[in-house]
């Protein structure tokens, strides 16, 4: 038997004689041609395999590349977010040495007079100057420390405002008032052009402090024969306040940042205007919680400027009655007995020395636990007590006083007198149980009113 179709260049070829059935067999083995049938397969699987693995590869370098370009994005990123730290580290040492620098400053003028009044004999003329520049220092510290509470309030989002039906022409008019003496100082002259019947829904305080910090910029930023100008009206469905100056300017460089906390057109030690750069900041961050914009324009350097505030303007409003304000007359007070609580001693003798010298009797502790046992004998109509002091605060003695076995010291009103200023802690102060919140640093007025006030809720 002969297979068909042998090749004629065969692979290999092998012979061998085998017996079968008593016959001599010649056998040989004759392999197909070279490559022939395999060869396709195998051509089909090398190129399957090329492909895959060419699939591979191009997988792995195409990943390789875009997490080359994503570590590059990053270390960008990264270098950005350096930078960025690096900008606000110097700006936070900038603000450190700036805020130093304006709290050491009338602190300067306090300290400075309080001893020149202390140890010299001086003029009267020279003692009023005195007394004035310490009124004036202290009135600046005080402004610094607010705007830096309502910095702190704004980047933690705990800013408040007390909205009600608030005509803007008093709110306008009061901040000229208070603005008024340090531009006749300066020789500016304030023109108020004011419409009447202006209501917006809002905070008539955060509105006055608003126009009170355009104004003072103003002012501020006006040279001696200048000119300030104050607008109200109403315009569509917006209440409009404009304060425009004839005073330096601002830069157009300077334009995109002036709203910003921390930044000034000049932060150099040889600027001519001093301040924290959070005024404008604060403003732009309550017309927001009013619901209310604000814009800078300006010709540039030497043109002046205008701040336009728009506000949503309330057509039907609904007169809303103003809170009671208590006038705390001298005579009012008059052998009133007030115990005051504090752990000052220097809070004492000035609280102290004002109630005394509107005819109250007072009795001064430094501690909770005294001022308890004081009050068995001596039958305080007013406490005047202090919340941050060793040992047991004002929520204390309040909580034990209204639990004394003595009817007469559990009805006695009780009036936080404090540092801590925040909205939250007034708040704090009156779900607590206190009849009167009175906000350190105080002026003698207004820690008199704080007192005739807690009379009258107690009434």
């Amino acid at each position: 038997y002969r297979t068909p179709d042998l090749p004629t260049d065969p692979r290999f070829i092998e012979s061998s004689h085998i017996d079968v059935a008593g016959r001599q067999w010649d056998v040989r083995w004759i392999s197909r041609r070279h490559g022939r049938g395999a060869s396709l397969k195998f051509a089909i699987a090398t190129f399957s395999g090329g492909m895959i693995i060419a699939s591979l590869l191009l997988l792995l370098l195409r990943t390789q590349l875009s997490a080359r370009a994503q570590a590059e994005r990053t270390a960008e990123r990264l270098s950005e977010s350096e930078a960025a730290l690096q900008r606000a580290n110097r700006a936070k040492d900038e603000f450190l040495a700036t805020l130093s620098h304006e709290l050491r400053t009338p602190m300067t003028a306090i300290l400075g007079w309080a001893q020149m009044l202390e140890e010299e004999d001086l003029p009267e003329d020279v003692q009023r100057d005195g007394i004035d520049s310490i009124r004036r220092s202290a009135k600046t510290q005080a402004q610094l420390i607010d705007d830096l509470l309502d910095v702190s309030r704004i980047t933690a989002g705990k800013m408040r405002i007390d909205s009600r039906a608030v005509e803007l022409a008093p709110v306008v008019a009061s901040a000229i008032n208070t603005v008024r003496t340090a531009s006749e100082a300066k020789g500016v002259r304030i023109i108020p052009d004011i419409a009447e019947g202006v209501w917006v829904n809002g905070d008539g305080q955060r509105l006055q402090q608003v126009v009170w910090n355009l104004l003072s910029n103003a002012v501020k930023f006006t040279g001696r024969g200048g000119e300030v100008r104050i607008a109200l009206c109403a315009a569509d469905r917006e209440a409009v306040i404009e304060v425009t100056d004839t005073g330096q300017g601002i830069d157009p460089d300077f334009m995109p940042f002036v709203f910003e906390r921390f930044r000034q057109a000049d932060g150099s030690s040889t600027r001519a205007h001093m301040g924290l750069g959070l005024g404008l900041a604060i403003v732009r961050h309550l017309l927001e919680l009013h619901g209310g914009t604000i814009s800078a324009a300006s010709r540039g350097i030497g043109h002046g400027s205008t701040f336009r505030v728009l506000l949503p303007l309330l057509r039907d409003r609904v007169p809303v009655a103003q809170p009671d304000v208590a006038v705390a007359q001298h005579d009012r007070l008059v052998n009133l007995r007030v115990l005051l609580v504090d752990d000052d001693p220097e809070v004492r003798r000035y609280v102290g020395s004002v109630l005394t010298r509107s005819g109250v009797q007072v009795r001064v502790e430094s501690n909770a636990k005294d001022a308890l046992d004081a009050l068995e004998a001596f039958p305080a109509d007013v406490v005047l007590t202090d919340l941050g002091m060793p040992e047991a605060d004002g929520f204390d003695l309040l909580h034990w006083i209204r639990n004394s076995g003595m009817e007469r010291m559990r009805n006695v009103p009780v009036v936080a007198l404090t540092a801590f200023a925040m909205p939250e802690d007034r708040q704090r102060v009156e779900e607590g149980g206190f009849q009167g919140f009175i906000a350190k640093p105080v002026e003698p007025e207004k820690l008199r009113e704080g007192v005739a006030r807690a009379l009258e809720r107690e009434r």
